[in-house]
């Protein structure tokens, strides 16, 4: 079955559901939305369904007519920093059966927030002793908001914890030896998102090639994994989870999977699955996937020190297409 979306992107349900574009022989729907990009398809039950995919902020209006849509919102990813942990991804949550309604004198409007990622950066907005990287922003609709994905912890001297969020980031290392303490992951937003994983182990006695690595960014169906000893390789970010609101049971879609850790000692970490940055041994180029909440993969510092960019969020409207 085609995607109607590829040839009516952008167009109103009122215009392919009421006549305009032949989907209604000039019959006039009961229930009638605009907003956002707008998509057709069938279940394998036979049930049809309209989405609304929210890639920026905007409005979904409701001009006539009352249901329950399914609602799915995730924050916007989380940015890394200097040789970081791999950061959190944003916030993911369902809100299933959400009543709305409208009508044609007085359409009403439900306000769409969709967060943007955490900025890379060298190290971090927040005030350089916490040494963390940018955190994602929300994303928020029908009165439920998915918090933005906390930035990974830099691995400076000194470095940092991930940061808490939707999902957190994975924690940093102490570039120098002796090393003093460990950096470990954030915490992650109950029912939202996970953990982020740790960097390299504590202590003066371990050689510097075995704690030079950074802990995975949290996802919203996984962990981000601690640094793996002996090796010193970083550890790769959380899965993601999947979600079928915009394209239907066909075709799930991962969100939100976290960053990869950054290269301390020997490589970076895998992008978590859902839109995740890989860790890197490079500069900026394990960003998250836009769209998707993922978290960015840690950068490889020092010079020049700088990680991914967190993958902006998404908000997606579903509803049965039949009264």
């Amino acid at each position: 079955m085609p995607r109607i979306e590829r040839f009516f992107a952008n167009q109103s349900v009122k215009d392919w559901t009421g006549g305009a574009l032949g989907g209604g022989g000039g019959a006039t729907r009961s229930f009638v939305a605009t907003g956002g990009t707008i998509g057709w398809y069938m279940n394998p039950d036979g049930v049809e369904y309209l989405s609304h995919t929210f890639l920026s902020s905007g409005d979904f209006v409701v001009t006539a007519g009352a249901k329950d849509v399914d609602v799915l919102i995730v924050g916007g990813g989380g940015g890394a920093c200097v040789s970081s942990g791999g950061a959190g991804a944003g916030g993911f949550r369902t809100v299933p059966a959400t009543p709305v309604s409208g009508s044609g004198p007085s359409p009403t409007t439900y306000p769409i927030v969709v967060g943007g990622g955490g900025a890379s950066s060298p190290y971090g907005g927040t005030p350089l002793p916490s040494r963390q990287g940018i955190k994602g922003t929300d994303s928020s609709g029908f009165s439920t908001t998915s918090e933005g994905g906390g930035g990974g912890g830099a691995g400076t001297n000194p470095g940092g914890n991930g940061m808490d969020g939707g999902s957190a980031g994975g924690g940093g290392f102490y570039f120098s030896s002796p090393s003093p303490t460990q950096y470990v992951g954030g915490s992650g937003t109950p029912g939202q998102g996970n953990d982020g994983g740790d960097g390299g182990p504590a202590g003066t006695t371990s050689p510097e090639s075995a704690r030079r690595g950074t802990g995975g960014g949290g996802g919203a169906g996984g962990v981000g994994a601690d640094m793996s000893v002996p090796a010193a390789l970083s550890g790769p970010g959380g899965a993601g989870s999947a979600n079928v609101y915009r394209y239907g049971d066909d075709t799930p879609t991962l969100y939100a999977g976290g960053g990869g850790g950054g290269r301390g000692y020997v490589t970076g970490g895998a992008a978590g699955p859902g839109g995740g940055g890989a860790g890197t041994a490079g500069t900026g180029d394990g960003d998250g996937t836009a769209n998707s909440g993922g978290g960015a993969g840690g950068g490889f510092g020092p010079s020049p020190p700088i990680g991914g960019a967190g993958g902006s969020g998404v908000v997606i409207v579903r509803y049965v297409l039949h009264d």
